[in-house]
């Protein structure tokens, strides 16, 4: 066996596991976001921030070896969102904000005018790449404050370049560190025992950037601190009429894990959205002739018929609303997962464990864009 299919047979692994484990971790992390909603005690709050806690470590685990796998193999594609960049900047201030007030760390947070508006770029690797670098800030400073700045470069009408640094007043790095701190020789963990996580966020952050048309930069002097600066690309959004659609609908959920189906009603019934269940691709595909729904949310690996086949047979039924948006929801992050999905006739594409806020966002912004085409073909 060559080494180029050992690392393919690595890389299958990697996903299997992380297949299976991302099933009962997506209730766990679900379950604990709703019950962190409703009226607890003290105790009861704490145990369930420890669970949150302990279910984003064990996420961000499993995404950091992912993602070393799939930028060694070349496999990491990027999407194109429309966002605030403040808003997500301050967005990811807000997730350290308790763990810098109890270390009586500040975190300030200061942006030219330029910065706001929206931005093209991908949403979720940019806040991958600030939850590392405040992340990181916060973990290893004890004393003083921590300083957030934001600020562009246009280039063009439509693209320019998007600078976020990240200064602490932790303990610093020597040079000799510094030159290794985005290696896989840099051995974070054995200096710094005592924190958790996987020791890879520079490693990987450092590759994004470079993905995303840009870099990371570090300047670093032991007892005065460190300064992170990331550069990514950015293009500009053309202008559009603003619409007043209404975003709620009813939603079919083609799910076989009764946890997950329990999960997902409980979210769209806060969410303002009806649903109806089916429990595998087959039940869905008959379901959607039966009722008049607006969006489908879809599991890809079912008995009796999957994802792919129930997407195939509800594209081709002829039915005056057979293009409805389709969501693929799947704890699957195999190799190529994404481009099956979209082959298949799928819309976007969500990963298991799923935040509330961005499954909120994917369907309100699915919904919309179906009632858009609607409005268009009856014009």
């Amino acid at each position: 066996m060559d080494k180029d299919d050992l690392s393919e047979q690595e890389r299958n692994f990697l996903s299997t596991i992380s297949h299976e484990i991302r099933t009962p971790l997506n209730a766990i992390s679900g379950i604990s976001q709703l019950l962190a909603e409703t009226d607890l005690d003290n105790t009861q709050s704490e145990f369930v921030d420890i669970i949150q806690k302990a279910g984003s470590n064990l996420l961000s685990m499993l995404d950091d070896l992912l993602d070393v796998s799939r930028l060694q193999s070349n496999d990491l594609k990027l999407n194109e969102d429309v966002f605030e960049i403040t808003d997500t900047v301050q967005t990811v201030i807000s997730k350290y904000n308790s763990l810098a007030n109890e270390k009586n760390i500040s975190i300030s947070f200061e942006n030219t005018p330029e910065v706001a508006g929206t931005k093209i770029l991908d949403q979720k690797r940019f806040n991958q790449c600030l939850s590392s670098l405040i992340g990181n800030a916060v973990k290893f400073t004890e004393t003083g404050k921590i300083s957030v700045s934001c600020w562009i470069d246009q280039t063009s009408n439509s693209a320019g370049e998007l600078y976020v640094s990240v200064t602490d007043s932790g303990p610093g790095m020597s040079s000799e560190d510094l030159k290794e701190v985005f290696s896989f020789n840099h051995d974070n963990k054995q200096k710094q025992p005592s924190f958790d996580g996987s020791g890879l966020g520079l490693i990987i952050t450092n590759q994004l950037a470079n993905l995303m048309g840009g870099s990371l930069e570090a300047v670093s002097t032991i007892g005065s601190g460190s300064t992170f600066t990331l550069c990514v690309s950015y293009k500009l959004p053309e202008e559009k009429p603003e619409t007043s659609l209404q975003a709620s609908g009813h939603i079919l959920i083609v799910e076989d894990n009764p946890t997950n189906q329990r999960l997902l009603q409980l979210v769209l019934g806060k969410l303002g959205h009806t649903c109806s269940l089916a429990n595998d691709g087959k039940q869905g595909a008959e379901l959607f002739l039966v009722e008049k729904f607006d969006l489908i949310l879809m599991d890809l690996h079912m008995p009796v018929m999957d994802g792919f086949a129930a997407t195939a047979e509800i594209r081709g039924s002829g039915a005056y609303n057979a293009d409805l948006p389709i969501i693929a929801l799947t704890a699957d992050v195999r190799h190529g997962i994404e481009q099956r999905v979209y082959d298949a006739g799928m819309d976007t594409y969500l990963s298991k464990p799923f935040e509330v806020p961005v499954l909120a966002a994917t369907i309100d912004a699915a919904i919309e864009m179906s009632g858009e085409q609607q409005q268009a073909r009856t014009a």
